[in-house]
């Protein structure tokens, strides 16, 4: 049976032609090779790029240059930990613990990543405006107070000489940030990816080794509970 009921009026969605078929930005399937933003997967970049080289791709539209790999690279490796005191890892780590699964662990830590790397990206907003116009008063949000990420900030130098706008004054996040920044990541939006998916390897990791039978090692403090029956 068919009906001939139609709206009662028209709306911005029916007077629309659409099209029939999704459309994406940056992935295209083929038979043979797929390929991300134009280039082949297996024909050029699983032979000629390191894997860093195509999460810069997938993130900033191009390959980078000798120097943005390196400090992307490094970038990346800056970013990787992110332990159990921190929510992304916690709550994954919490999951498994109550005795989910891995693919619930997975969804709960990365989306609580996602929002970790938003919240870090957005309060520095003053420190990414710096890095476009350095001078020399470094915004209070990434100033480590008496100097406690110098050593951090020297290791970083000894790894890539070549770093232009780190501060010997800045925090490790503001320091790592940086690093970004001089990769030629400098979006707010794509920082956060790249943020996201140097972080999920340790929340990933950490789901992984827990379990179920870990939860008597899980430091619970109830707070101190007085029945008291009703007359």
């Amino acid at each position: 049976m068919t009906t001939s009921w139609q709206p009662p009026s028209s709306g911005p969605i029916d007077d629309v032609t659409w099209p029939d078929k999704l459309s994406g930005a940056v992935v295209e399937a083929f038979g043979s090779d797929d390929r991300v933003h134009g280039y082949s997967v297996l024909g050029d970049l699983a032979r000629h790029y390191a894997h860093s080289d195509h999460l810069f791709l997938a993130v900033t539209g191009d390959l980078p240059s000798d120097r943005a790999s390196r400090l992307f690279r490094l970038g990346l490796i800056a970013w990787s930990p992110v332990s159990i005191a921190e929510a992304p890892t916690h709550v994954a780590v919490l999951s498994r613990i109550c005795g989910g699964t891995f693919s619930a662990a997975m969804g709960a830590g990365l989306a609580t990543l996602a929002e970790r790397a938003r919240s870090i990206v957005e309060s520095h907003e003053p420190l990414l405006a710096w890095l476009a116009h350095p001078d020399p008063t470094l915004p209070a949000v990434a100033t480590a107070p008496d100097g406690a990420a110098v050593e951090w900030i020297d290791t970083l130098r000894a790894l890539a000489e070549d770093l232009q706008l780190l501060d010997a004054r800045m925090t490790r996040t503001a320091a790592s940030l940086t690093l970004l920044f001089e990769a030629g990541v400098r979006d707010s939006e794509r920082m956060q990816a790249a943020i996201v998916l140097a972080g999920s390897a340790s929340v990933l990791a950490e789901a992984l080794a827990a379990s179920p039978k870990d939860l008597p090692a899980y430091p619970i403090t109830l707070p101190p509970f007085h029945y008291v029956e009703s007359p």
